[in-house]
C-alpha cells in the first residue's frame, strides 16, 4: 500500500500532469492532421487546387515539417527511455557517500603498471585519469558525480611527453577548473624546451600540496618552479619530490652551476631565498640525480628525506652537512640515503671524522642504505651514533668497491674496517641484489659481521648447496654467537637445486625464524626439465609450511618491488 501511495503522489505531479497533457493534445493534433492528409488530395482537387500547386505545398511539408517532427519525436523516444533507465538505475538510489567511496576506490586503486612493476610517474597519472573519462561516459548521474568530487581531479597533468601540446593545455586547464577548491598535486615531466604554456600554474600554486617533476633539463625544473615560487612560498606545499636525469658527474666535486639555485653573492634573484625558504617548511623532501644546496635547510618540519644519486663531494663534507642538516631536523622519522656519491679525501680519517661529527637523529624511525660505494658506506655507518631506529642494509656489489675514477689510485678497500663497523650496528634488514657478484664465502662472511639481523631478504639466485650453508646457522663453535638469529626470511624468483639443503637451513632457525616468503622455481621432469614455478602441493611446501608459523608462497615470477628496476614514481601522501 504505501509503495502504490508513493506511486500515486508521483503520478500526480504537476510536472507529470503537464507532460501528460502536452502528450494528449498531440496526439489529438497528430490524430486530426493524419485524416487532413487522408482528405488532402480528393478535397483539394474538388476545391480547385492546382495539382502542380498542391505537389509544392507537400514537399514543402516533407522537407521540413516532417523532417522536423521524425528529429523531435525520435529525441523524445531517446529521453523518456534515457529518463527511465536513470530512475529505475540502482546508482541513483544509492547514498552519496557510497557513490564517492566506490569511485575514489575505482579512479585511485590501480596505481601499478600492467606488467605488475613498480608503476612509472606517467603510468600512475593514466591509470588515474583513464577511468576518470569512463565513468564520464557512463550515464549522466555517474558523469555528474564524478564532476562533483574535485579530489578526483586534483592531480595536475604536466606531461610534457608524451603528449602533444594542445590535448596537454587542455588537460591541466580542465583539471584546475574541475578540482574546485581542493588541495592539488604536480605531475609534472618536462622536456628542456618547453611546449606548453603552463603560467596559469602560478595563479593556483597556493593550492598545491605535493609537486613531483621528472626532466633532463636543470633549466626546466628551474622553470617550474620559478613559476611555483614567483608569488612567494607556495604556503601549502609539504611536498616536493624532483628527479633530474643526467649523465652522472660523480667524478669530480660539485661546482655551484649543478644546484637548481646556485648562491651567488651578487645575485640578486628573489627566488633563491623564495626556495630556500621553502625547503624550510618542507614536511618531506626527495631529490635524485640534481643538486641542492642542505645547509640552507633548516627545518623543524621535516619528516621525511630521500637523496638519490646525489653528488656530496668529499667523504667528510657529507658527514658534515649531514650532521648539520640532520641536528636541525628534530621530528625527522625517514631516512633514505640511495645510491649517493662521495670522493676521497685521504687528509680526513674515518676515525677522526666519526668521533668528531657523530650523527644523532633521536627521532628517526627508519633509515634505509642502498647502492653505496664501500668508502661511503664506512664513513656513513661510523658516524650515525643513534640506535634507536630500524636500519636497512641494501648491497649491491659497489659495497666493496671504489668509483671507477678512483680505483686506480686508492688500491684495494679495506673489508676488515667494514666488517668491524658492521659489527658494531644494529641491521634489521639485509637486502642482496640479483647481480651474480656474491659468492657464497661473501654471503656468509657478511651475515656473521651482522649478529643482530633478523631480516634477509634475497632475488633472483640460482641457490646451490653451498648457498643454503653459507646461510645456515653454525652449531655451537667460535661463529655461533656472532651468527644471527633470523626472524624473517624472504626469497624470491629463486631457483631450488638442492631442497633438503633448504630444510636444513630452515630448521637451524627453529628457534627463531617466525615468516617465510618463497617464491621459487624446481626442475620438472614432465616439462623437459624446465624450470617450473611451485605450485603448493609439492612435499617441500608441506614441510615448510609445518615448520615455519607464517609461511607464503609466492609465484615465482613476483619479484618484490624493492628489487624492481628503479622507477621515480608518482609521490604523494594520503
Amino acid at each position: 500500500m504505501l509503495h502504490t501511495a508513493d506511486a500515486n503522489k508521483s503520478i500526480t505531479s504537476p510536472t507529470v500532469r503537464h507532460w501528460e497533457k502536452a502528450s494528449t493534445s498531440l496526439a489529438t493534433a497528430l490524430s486530426m492532421y493524419l485524416d487532413l492528409c487522408t482528405l488532402l488530395g480528393a478535397n483539394s482537387l474538388k476545391e480547385g487546387m492546382q495539382p502542380k500547386a498542391l505537389a509544392m505545398r507537400i514537399d514543402s511539408a516533407l522537407d521540413s515539417l516532417h523532417t522536423i517532427l521524425d528529429q523531435q519525436l525520435g529525441q523524445a523516444r531517446s529521453t523518456l527511455s534515457k529518463t527511465r533507465n536513470t530512475i529505475l538505475s540502482p546508482a541513483t538510489r544509492l547514498p552519496e557517500k557510497v557513490i564517492a567511496k566506490i569511485f575514489t576506490y575505482v579512479v585511485f586503486s590501480d596505481q601499478g603498471s600492467d606488467r605488475g612493476s613498480v608503476a612509472t610517474m606517467e603510468e600512475s597519472v593514466i591509470a588515474v585519469y583513464r577511468p576518470l573519462h569512463n565513468l564520464l561516459e557512463v550515464c549522466s548521474v555517474w558523469r555528474n558525480a564524478t564532476l562533483a568530487r574535485g579530489e578526483f581531479w586534483s592531480i595536475v597533468p604536466v606531461l610534457e611527453y608524451p603528449f602533444p601540446a594542445p590535448k596537454l593545455k587542455n588537460a591541466i586547464d580542465l583539471s584546475l577548473e574541475r578540482a574546485g577548491p581542493r588541495e592539488l598535486h604536480l605531475a609534472g615531466m618536462l622536456l628542456p624546451n618547453r611546449t606548453v604554456d603552463v603560467e596559469i600554474l602560478g595563479k593556483h600554486a597556493s593550492r598545491f600540496r605535493t609537486v613531483n617533476i621528472i626532466s633532463e633539463s636543470q633549466k626546466a625544473i628551474r622553470s617550474m618552479m620559478d613559476i611555483l615560487i614567483g608569488s612567494g612560498t607556495p604556503t601549502q606545499l609539504s611536498e616536493l619530490s624532483i628527479y633530474q636525469k643526467q649523465i652522472s658527474f660523480y667524478s669530480r666535486e660539485p661546482v655551484e652551476p649543478d644546484h637548481i639555485y646556485p648562491i651567488y653573492p651578487e645575485s640578486l634573484d628573489p627566488n633563491i631565498d623564495t626556495f630556500h625558504d621553502l625547503l624550510h617548511s618542507l614536511s618531506i623532501l626527495r631529490v635524485r640525480g640534481t643538486q641542492i644546496h642542505l645547509h640552507m635547510m633548516r627545518s623543524s618540519n621535516l619528516t621525511k628525506l630521500r637523496l638519490q644519486e646525489f653528488n656530496f663531494g668529499y667523504d667528510h663534507i657529507m658527514i658534515i652537512g649531514l650532521k648539520n642538516l640532520l641536528s636541525s631536523t628534530t621530528r625527522l622519522r625517514e631516512l633514505e640515503l640511495v645510491s649517493v656519491r662521495t670522493l676521497i679525501n685521504s687528509g680526513w680519517s674515518l676515525d677522526y671524522t666519526a668521533s668528531n661529527w657523530a650523527i644523532t637523529v633521536p627521532s628517526l624511525q627508519t633509515l634505509l642504505i642502498q647502492d653505496l660505494y664501500y668508502k661511503t658506506l664506512t664513513y656513513l655507518l661510523a658516524s650515525i651514533t643513534s640506535r634507536s631506529h630500524n636500519l636497512t642494509l641494501y648491497l649491491t656489489e659497489n659495497y666493496y668497491q671504489y668509483p671507477d675514477v678512483e680505483h686506480e689510485k686508492s688500491g684495494s678497500p679495506d673489508l676488515a674496517t667494514l666488517d668491524r663497523i658492521l659489527k658494531c650496528t644494529p641491521i634489521h634488514t639485509l637486502c642482496i641484489d640479483n647481480t651474480p657478484w656474491l659468492a657464497s664465502s661473501q654471503l656468509r662472511d657478511l651475515l656473521k659481521s651482522m649478529p643482530m639481523l633478523e631480516t634477509l631478504r634475497l632475488d633472483g639466485r640460482q641457490l646451490l648447496d653451498e648457498n643454503w650453508n653459507a646461510i645456515q646457522r653454525p652449531g655451537f663453535q667460535e661463529s655461533y654467537y656472532s651468527f644471527p638469529h633470523l626472524i624473517n626470511l624472504h626469497l624470491s624468483r629463486v631457483r631450488l637445486d638442492d631442497e633438503e639443503a633448504l630444510k636444513k637451513m630452515v630448521a637451524s632457525y627453529s628457534g627463531s625464524m617466525k615468516r617465510m616468503v618463497l617464491g621459487a622455481a624446481v626442475l620438472n621432469e614432465a616439462n623437459n626439465w624446465a624450470w617450473t614455478s611451485l605450485r603448493g602441493d609439492e612435499e617441500i611446501v608441506t614441510w615448510l609450511r609445518e615448520k615455519v608459523p607464517d609461511f607464503q608462497l609466492m609465484d615465482y615470477a613476483y619479484q618484490p618491488p624493492e628489487f624492481q628496476p628503479d622507477q621515480w614514481p608518482l609521490w604523494w601522501s594520503d
